[in-house]
């Protein structure tokens, strides 16, 4: 009857696939982060745009200093957003970046466990193949006795 393969470090691969997994969500949260920045910075842009169509078009009638300054201000406080939201999508792009990295090793590392899991469960089965043909080798041999035994 042949054993079961049962691996000495299979807690240890289990542990890596769970980690694998949380680097992985890890990697996905970031880089959903990242598109809503860049979302954000989408939004800002457009948000520009059409307050200076808006002033264009206001500039065409009698100029109001009062609004000027408003939207001036405004724009000002947008540009200001801008480079906020630019600044954040540079930090997580370089937060993708490293969380890239840190998903690469663990996976390198899993890979690693499951290498030597295949070596050892082919020794497994090299070992369980011997055993199980001397066994029947043995087995031919009592047969051939016992055969020899019933002609004498």
């Amino acid at each position: 009857m042949a054993k079961r393969f049962v691996w000495r470090l299979e807690t240890v691969l289990r542990h890596r696939l769970r980690t694998e997994e949380q680097r992985q969500q890890d990697l996905a949260e970031s880089l959903v982060q990242l598109s809503n920045e860049h979302a954000t910075r989408t939004d800002l842009v457009a948000l520009q745009d059409r307050c200076r169509e808006d002033l264009k078009q206001r500039q065409s009638g009698k100029l109001n200093p009062v609004d000027l300054m408003q939207i001036n201000t405004y724009l000002g406080d947008l540009d200001r957003k801008h480079q906020e939201t630019d600044q954040r999508i540079a930090i997580g792009q370089k937060v993708v970046v490293d969380k890239r990295e840190i998903l690469a090793q663990a996976v390198r590392e899993r890979q690693v466990l499951e290498n030597l899991k295949e070596q050892d469960y082919s020794a497994f089965r090299k070992k369980e193949q011997r055993r199980d043909q001397a066994a029947m080798d043995e087995l031919a041999s009592r047969r051939s006795q016992q055969i020899r035994g019933d002609e004498r």
